[in-house]
Formats: structure tokens, C-alpha cells, sequence
């Protein structure tokens, strides 16, 4: 199992801090400007993909592809859920059910099954079952500690099928397992990089150069972003030509060399910033117990304990800081202050042998242990010998100066300090790390200065850390194994704590500083580094990196013609500036339309800032108004949308018609078919709304009015009427025609004529007219009265 170091979005968009990464759509435009990039890491070799590779250097890569069920508190380190709801334990019937959390999917996109994750624990040797969607690990036969230790923080990473998936942030890609892209269906929201390169160094001296070169004017191929691996304090401060990468040259142009960190600005990169976090590594003091003899001795061990001066070793180690635990109180979840036992001698306990106090020294503590114990002058030679009376020696082991000069230097102040206590200590010096450890296998040194890097926040590494397990204190041995049986975290945590505090009590392993995690990064390159214990190289820093922003895009649009016939082109231009009113070049913009069809529908701007597609118009049957659409984005920008009108163009099409009289020459009375037949430009043209006229009374059409039949088909662009016309007179009937359709030019004009001639008289058929006459003496009455009136008349104007 693997330590635990962990979108848009939009997410999406959005971040919860140290919970939660953004997410967004993978397809959408990112308007935030806050997604993309490509951070490149150095690392000393290419990480195993094997989910139970047990070195610790493939732990930072391995927790960026593969979940876990909890994730360590940043800031305290406890374990929290993370792709698990919660866990319920049940000491009675030894059992621990963990709810997974819903929605979990591989980097596929396939969902991760509680058939899945029982295969992923049972390759780690887990006994688990499915209850639902639960899963419960049974502890019958011991160690439900390791739920805490290794169900939490194990990677998902087996499918149902035995097959390795990846479950993180990120996931190797296909052929090039160096480059990490952002998992889109990761389910707490993609991260905002797009990916991550692993870059293999050679050594950290060639991983540092790296980073010095990121900012190099002309780039320099295989520059990196950040070192993804913990550097001690030299590594920072030693000087580097990195004549590999084109090295350095001064204002004058001679070669100069650079360090990671460095006082003179001349000899250190801007841009690289050092940043200093607690970590677990630690240094101590490390004793063969097994071995017996005087250090085989509890109280020895303990008078040797009281004269490590701590003080000293912070002022020689750099970056670390005294501690009386193995336990970092920097650990504040794992940490118990009322179970650590403090030890340090300072610069209080010094003497020489004959017992006369320096002037800044104190006579008591480690000397009166030493006493104490039995381990005392008996033949005024100088040196104490046991407590049988037989002679002591021991060898107290480190690495040679040209390896570590620090440690040399700690090592050799306090075997003077043993030496000057009259215990007649002999300090032996190693050429390697290895040459050391052989020592320690084979006896040849009793005490050897020693460094220790857990790799984890999670002391669980306590159940096999070798220097506790070899020394067996019955005390610290019985508190490893109630931790492993512990059934809470709350349990779990007070185990460990007793296993430092009995380690202390029997001086087992003597710790003496906890070191910073060193790390190196281009500060330039990404901002939304969380720091946390063990450093910035975690699963949250991963998930919050962005690039710097550069503030918002403006754009404009426009197209070349704005009215535009049916079929017929035009350019679409899109020009976009910054905030300060310069041109942006690889500005992404895609192009939408409400009707017609751009080529190309996205693309990226020239370096003149602009991108230019063609919008062909659609064949419309009447002008219509069109929209264009502009989406421009690009990383570390705000992003914009623009748009512009254009119009649609009917084409110009005349309409020509064609009248066909069945019969032109007919009686009244007898009809003839008249057929209309519309075409423009030679084709026939359907649904061709048609009205026809008849220039004189008389006649009729049926219909008069229609439209032609659709096209294709049997009627396609005719219309059919039938004609009757009941003249009194021989007349000549013109039929008018008007024509008319959306997008055509209409027609109205003289169609066709039909002659009609009257029917013939019968003289068989005619209608007899009779009236009364009247008689003589009726006219003669007439006659008087009307010359009556006349006399009258001539009378009135006489006398008027």
C-alpha cells in the first residue's frame, strides 16, 4: 500500500479548498481562463505502475492517478473521507463497513463498482465482502488497524476483472506513460492543469539545472517547472554550471555558476523560489540493542540519551528543528503532547574527565545517569568502565565528511562529549551510506548517526520501522501491537503515542531533529501551491495549480458583406486584443451560426490577433436575418463572446408561365380545360400560388384560382381550370394570369384567349306580346281636358 501524500471546475465551477477540486465540462469553452497548462516535474527515475510498488518515490506520482477511500487533513493530517462517505467500526463482530462514495468513475469514464473496489482490497490481502453498495472488511483474525493504515489510504486501482484502471486527478496516456492528463470524469471535478510531465533527471544536481534553465532566452529543451522530489539544504545552496543546459554567463560573459537558493542575487534565478514545510524525515541516533553488551544496558542507553546535545544539531542541520518524538509535532492530528519525553542536553552537560566543570557547562544529567547506572572510574585511568568493572569501548559510526560534512560534525561533538563524560567512545567513519548500514548489520559500530524519511504523515510505518522491532521493549512492542488492533483512529492515535513515549523511556532509538521538507519550484510558471506537512508535493496542490492570469480578452467581429444571396460567401473576422489593446495571437475562437454554415468553425487567431472563417448563406425562399457567433478563450485569460447580424438574400427568379387552352375555338356553353404551367429559368417551379382573369363577361373559371403541384411529382409546377364562356355575341376571352412565390420574381400578364360564338336563333321559339287599344270617346275626353290646360296656361302669362 502506498503513503498517502490530492478539479471547473468550472469546475465548475468550484473550489473547496482542501476538499474539493473544480470542475467543468471537458468539451465547453473555458471562459475562466483559468484551465490549461502543462506543469513539467523532475524526477529521479520513472515511476512504477505497479498499485503495490513499495518505494516511496513513486508515492507523489501514484497519488495524482490512483483515489483513495480518505485523504490527510493538510493542515492536521487527520484522516478525512474522501471517495468513501464515512467508515463503521464494530469491535465486537471485528468488523469495519466503509460506504464508498456514489459517482466514482475510472479515467474511462466507466463507473467504479463495489464489485471493483472488494477486488481492489482483496489484492491487498484484505478479507472483504459486499453488503449493497458497503463494504465490509472482517478483522476476525487481528489488525483492524490496518484499516486506518492501509484501507484508507490504499490506491483504487483493479477492476472487477484484475485489471489495472486508474481512479485519480490525472492518468498516464496512451504510449507515453511520462505525460499525466486531467482526468475529465474524475468525480470531484477535473484538475485545472491539463496534464503533467514527468521528466527523468539523472541526479538532483541535473534536476536543479533543469529548473535554473526554465526562464533561459532561447528555451532550452527538458526545462521543468517544479523538482518533484524533497531536497536536503545543500542541494539548494550548492552552485551549478549546468554547461549540459548552456550554463551561465555574467554581464561581461564569463561563466558563472547558480544555485537554487543564494544570497547574491548574481548567482541564483528569479524565478526559482525554495519553500520550507515540516516533514517526517528525521534524524537519530540509531543503537544496536540487540547486540548487547553496555548498549544492550536500558540505563546506558539512557545516560547516552541525556548527553545528546540537540542544540548543536539544529545549529549545524539547517532547515530542522529539535524533537523528542518520532512523532513530528507538526503532525497536530497524530501528536499527543502529554506522552512526549523530553531529552536534551544542550551545551549544559558537558565535562571533561576528571569532573571539572567548564565554564559553560553543568555537572548533573547524562554524568550522574552514567553514575547511576554503574558505569563509573575504577582504576582512575580516566575511562568508566562497566558496571562488572570490565573495560567499555563502543563505536560510534558516521559518514564521512566529503558524504555529509553536517552530520560529521554532530557525530564528532559528541563522541568528544562521551569522551570528556570518561566513556571511551571511538568515532569511526564510513565513505557511503551503505558502507554505514553494513556496519550496523555486522556489530562493528554500537551508535551511528542516522537519518529516517516515513514518506507518510501516518506514523503507521512504526509497525515496521526495523530499529523499534530489533530492540523488542516489551512495552514498545506491546503498544505497536494494540495499535494494530485498534478498532478507532482516536485508539490507533493513542498507541502510537505510547510507542514514542516507551521508546523514549528505553532509549531505543534516540531522536534528535525533525527536518523541513525542502522543495524548488518556478513560481512564474503556476500559482495555487498548498503547502502542508511533508511539503507542497501533494494531491491538493495539484488539484488548485493554474497559470498566472493575464486578464480579459476583448473581440470584435465582423463580416466582410453583411447581406448575402442564397448560396453565396462571405468572410467572418474575428480580431482579438488584450486589455491594453494588443493583439493576442493562439486565441482560441469557435464560431456559431443560426443558419448557413461556416468553414472553419474554430480555429486559433494569426498572430495579428485574428481568425477568419467563410459563412456560406442558406437557400432561403425569403430574406431572413442570420446571427453569427464568437466564443474566444484562451488560457489565463477571461474569456469573451461577441456577435454579429447578417442577412440571407433571397436569389432573383423570374417566373414565367404558359397558358394551354384545350380548345380555342368553341361554342357558348361547351367548356375547354386550360392548364397553367409555371417554370423560371427552365425548371418547373411547385406550389406557384396562381389567379386567373377573364378579360370580358360572360365566361367563367373553375377554379379561378389554386396553386401548382409540388414538386417532384405527376403536377409538378401545373395548375388546371376549366373554361365556359355564354357570350351573346361572337367574343374573344383573354385569360390573364398572375403568378407568385417567396424568392420569385412575380408574373402578371396575358396568358392565352378562347373564341366563343352565340348560339344561332330559333325561330320555333319566340314570346307573344298582346296589350289593350283604347276607344273613341276616351280620346276625345283626352283631347278636351289637355286643351283645357293649354287656355289656362295662356290666360296666367297674359295677365302676369
Amino acid at each position: 500500500m502506498r503513503p498517502a501524500t490530492v478539479a471547473l471546475g468550472l469546475a465548475l465551477l468550484m473550489i473547496v479548498v482542501a476538499f474539493a477540486v473544480p470542475a467543468r465540462p471537458a468539451a465547453a469553452a473555458d471562459l475562466t481562463g483559468l484551465y490549461g497548462g502543462n506543469l513539467r516535474m523532475a524526477v529521479l527515475a520513472a515511476p512504477s505502475w505497479n498499485p503495490l510498488s513499495t518505494n516511496p518515490a513513486d508515492a507523489p506520482v501514484h497519488n495524482l492517478v490512483w483515489d483513495t477511500m480518505a485523504r490527510p487533513d493538510p493542515v492536521t493530517g487527520e484522516p478525512k473521507p474522501w471517495a468513501a462517505l464515512s467508515w463503521t467500526p464494530n469491535s465486537v463482530a471485528k468488523t469495519i463497513t466503509l460506504t464508498p462514495r456514489a459517482g466514482g468513475t475510472w479515467s474511462t469514464g466507466a463507473a467504479i463498482t463495489t464489485a471493483d473496489l472488494v477486488r481492489t482490497f482483496t489484492q491487498y490481502g484484505f478479507v472483504v465482502t459486499a453488503s449493497g453498495s458497503d463494504l465490509v472488511f472482517n478483522f476476525t483474525t487481528g489488525s483492524p488497524g490496518r484499516f486506518y493504515s492501509e484501507v484508507l489510504y490504499a490506491w483504487v486501482a483493479w477492476n472487477a476483472t484484475g485489471t489495472v484502471q486508474y481512479s485519480g486527478m490525472f492518468a498516464p496516456t496512451s504510449g507515453n506513460t511520462n505525460l499525466l492528463a486531467a482526468n475529465t470524469h474524475f468525480w470531484a471535478g477535473r484538475p485545472y492543469l491539463d496534464s503533467v510531465t514527468l521528466v527523468v533527471s539523472s541526479s538532483v544536481d541535473d534536476g536543479a539545472c533543469r529548473l535554473l534553465k526554465n526562464r533561459a532566452v532561447p528555451a532550452v529543451a527538458g526545462t521543468v517547472d517544479f523538482i518533484g522530489f524533497t531536497l536536503l539544504p545543500n542541494d539548494l545552496t550548492d552552485e551549478r554550471a549546468c554547461t549540459s543546459y548552456g550554463g551561465f554567463r555574467d554581464a561581461l560573459g564569463n561563466p558563472l555558476n547558480k544555485s537554487l537558493v543564494n544570497a547574491n542575487a548574481s548567482r541564483a534565478e528569479p524565478s526559482v523560489s525554495a519553500v520550507h514545510n515540516p516533514g517526517p524525515r528525521f534524524m537519530y541516533y540509531w543503537l544496536n540493542v540487540a547486540g548487547g553488551g553496555a548498549v544492550g544496558d536500558v540505563n546506558f542507553r539512557r545516560a547516552l540519551y541525556l548527553l545528546v546535545n540537540k542544540q548543536l544539531a539544529i545549529s549545524i542541520e539547517p532547515s530542522s528543528k529539535v524533537t523528542h518524538s518520532l512523532i513530528s509535532r507538526e503532525e497536530t492530528f497524530w501528536f499527543l503532547p502529554s506522552w512526549e519525553v523530553v531529552r536534551d542536553a544542550g551545551f549544559t552537560t558537558i565535562r571533561d574527565p576528571a569532573g571539572t566543570p567548564r565554564q559553560d557547562t553543568n555537572p548533573f544529567a547524562g554524568a550522574q545517569a552514567l553514575d547511576m547506572a554503574g558505569y563509573v572510574d575504577r582504576t582512575g585511568d580516566g575511562w568508566r568502565e562497566n558496571r562488572t568493572g570490565a573495560p567499555l569501548s563502543i563505536n560510534v559510526g558516521v559518514v564521512d565528511f566529503n558524504v555529509d560534512p553536517r552530520k560529521t560534525t554532530i557525530v564528532g561533538a559528541y563522541v568528544d562529549v562521551l569522551r570528556r563524560q570518561g566513556v571511551n567512545a571511538n568515532l569511526v567513519v564510513f565513505n557511503s551510506w551503505t558502507d554505514l548500514r553494513t556496519a550496523e548489520a555486522s556489530g562493528a559500530v554500537q551508535v551511528a548517526l542516522e537519518n529516517f524519511d516515513p514518506g507518510t504523515a501516518n506514523p503507521r510505518w512504526m509497525e515496521t520501522f526495523a530499529p523499534i522491532i530489533s530492540a523488542n521493549d516489551p512495552n514498545t512492542i506491546t503498544h505497536l501491537g494494540l495499535g494494530k488492533n485498534s478498532y478507532t483512529l482516536a485508539e490507533r492515535r493513542l498507541h502510537f503515542n505510547h510507542v514514542t513515549y516507551y521508546n523514549s523511556l528505553c532509549a531505543c532509538v534516540l531522536p534528535v531533529v525533525h527536518y523541513e521538507s525542502l522543495e524548488a519550484y518556478d513560481r512564474t510558471s503556476f500559482a495555487g501551491w498548498m503547502p502542508g506537512f511533508g511539503g507542497i508535493n501533494n494531491v491538493w496542490s495539484f488539484g488548485s495549480l493554474k497559470q498566472p492570469q493575464l486578464g480579459a480578452l476583448s473581440a470584435t467581429i465582423s463580416a466582410f458583406t453583411k447581406s448575402v444571396t442564397s448560396g453565396g460567401t462571405t468572410t467572418v473576422q474575428v480580431a482579438v486584443s488584450n486589455a491594453g489593446g494588443a493583439a493576442v495571437a493562439d486565441v482560441t475562437v469557435a464560431l456559431t451560426t443560426t443558419s448557413g454554415s461556416l468553414n472553419p468553425v474554430s480555429g486559433l487567431t494569426d498572430s495579428n490577433g485574428r481568425f477568419q472563417s467563410t459563412w456560406t448563406a442558406p437557400t432561403v425562399t425569403q430574406d431572413a436575418d442570420v446571427t453569427v457567433t464568437a466564443t474566444v478563450s484562451k488560457a489565463q485569460y477571461v474569456g469573451t463572446v461577441v456577435w454579429t447580424g447578417l442577412t440571407a438574400r433571397a436569389q432573383f427568379r423570374p417566373l414565367d408561365v404558359s397558358v394551354v387552352v384545350g380548345q380555342a375555338i368553341l361554342n357558348a356553353s361547351v367548356s375547354t380545360s386550360v392548364t397553367v404551367t409555371v417554370s423560371s429559368l427552365g425548371a418547373l417551379v411547385g406550389d406557384v400560388d396562381v389567379s386567373l382573369r377573364l378579360s370580358l363577361p360572360g365566361g367563367t373559371l373553375t377554379p379561378s384560382s389554386g396553386r401548382t403541384g409540388a414538386c417532384p411529382g405527376p403536377t409538378c409546377g401545373t395548375f388546371a381550370s376549366v373554361f365556359v364562356g355564354n357570350p351573346s355575341v361572337r367574343s374573344i376571352y383573354r385569360i390573364d394570369v398572375s403568378a407568385s412565390k417567396p424568392a420569385y420574381v412575380p408574373f402578371t400578364g396575358a396568358g392565352g384567349s378562347v373564341i366563343v360564338t352565340p348560339l344561332p336563333n330559333d325561330t320555333t321559339k319566340f314570346t307573344r306580346v298582346t296589350t289593350t287599344v283604347p276607344g273613341f270617346e276616351t280620346l276625345a275626353v283626352l283631347a278636351a281636358i289637355g286643351a283645357a290646360v293649354a287656355v289656362l296656361r295662356w290666360r296666367s302669362r297674359r295677365e302676369g
